[in-house]
């Protein structure tokens, strides 16, 4: 997204437009790639909302317009996007115990990314039971097939499996089953989803302060808004996209690549070399996003949020730099030498 959202942004300044116009302005009605209709398209709202609590109006379309204690302040913004793919196969099993919980086998994995909690929430409701009354096993190959953990799918995927099986079990075993009744089951993929394109979207905002002799460049301020159908755990959502704004910093501000040009192989080898950001590198980072349920995702009626959170952010900075300065970055990171003659 670094690219495109960059050039939306010199294009938005070629044609006298606000980026937000711009943007309202070439809306698609459908997927621009696929031609097929989008399961759910939140794009323009979430622009609105960022615009409005970041406080957007107060940007001036000219750069260089702001100096603060030899400070130049900017603001900028990028959309974002992310495919989801819910998918199949997944399987799992339940089991109800003699002291009345359910034990639910999926082998899924959590990579700190909250898997634990939401797939006892979607086993919980599932069942019609109390999440205390869930003891949710996974990690381990030995339980039922899962995917992988990532592309944004994991959550949709794996409880898509979890809410097939608890459908299963309430069928064969009713609503008073003996204890070592058990149910497998796996969710069967959905026909008609292939006639849509299905993305989470966002729209990123920035502030930026560049120091009009140094270069350094800071981020006191982010916000992003997200559009990613039903959101099963606010508070592990909004960890998740506020991780991604933070590696949307560091890929903006710190993290390189560099390649001898003469063998071909990189010379920064190692993490001491590759510079992540810390915590004083961070400002306020601020992640919110729309009430929807996207019914054509699947039966949690979720879209993904693991990527989201990055995509767009390094753009929205980068624009940000440019209203600060009027030198216009196309390539990360935005280091300080390239803010100063």
């Amino acid at each position: 997204m670094f690219g495109p959202e960059v050039a939306m942004d010199e294009l938005a300044e070629a044609c006298g437009l606000d980026p937000i116009e711009l943007r309202i302005r070439n809306e698609p009605d459908t997927d621009p790639d696929s031609g097929k209709p989008f399961s759910s398209r939140h794009l323009l709202e979430c622009l609105a909302v960022g615009a409005e609590r970041f406080g957007w109006e107060k940007r001036s379309a000219a750069p260089r317009s702001r100096l603060e204690d030899r400070w130049q302040v900017g603001l900028g913004v990028a959309a974002a996007t992310y495919p989801f793919n819910r998918i199949a196969e997944n399987a799992a099993l339940i089991e109800f115990n003699a002291d009345s919980t359910h034990t639910v086998q999926i082998g899924a994995a959590d990579l700190g990314t909250g898997t634990w909690t939401t797939l006892t929430q979607i086993a919980a409701d599932a069942l019609g039971c109390e999440v205390q009354a869930v003891r949710l096993e996974i990690g381990d190959t030995s339980l039922p097939v899962a995917s992988v953990a990532g592309g944004s799918s994991g959550t949709a995927s794996w409880g898509a499996a979890i809410i097939a099986a608890a459908v299963a079990f309430r069928a064969e075993h009713g609503d008073d089953p003996v204890p070592g009744a058990r149910t497998r089951a796996s969710a069967a993929a959905d026909p008609a989803a292939d006639h849509y394109a299905m993305h989470s979207f966002g729209a990123q905002f920035a502030e930026v302060q560049v120091h009009a002799d140094t270069g350094e460049v800071r981020v006191p301020r982010m916000l992003g808004v997200f559009s990613a159908g039903r959101i099963i755990n606010p508070r592990t959502a909004r960890s998740q996209f506020i991780g991604g704004m933070t590696m949307g910093i560091g890929m903006a501000l710190h993290e390189e690549s560099l390649m001898d040009e003469r063998f071909g192989i990189f010379t920064n080898h190692d993490l001491a070399g590759y510079h992540i950001p810390t915590h004083a590198d961070i400002g306020e980072v601020e992640a919110t996003w729309l009430e929807e349920t996207d019914h054509r995702a699947g039966p949690l009626g979720a879209r993904g949020i693991g990527e989201i959170g990055i995509t767009g952010a390094a753009a929205a900075i980068a624009n940000a730099t440019y209203n600060a300065t009027g030198i216009r970055v196309r390539e990360l990171p935005l280091t300080p030498d390239k803010f100063i003659f």
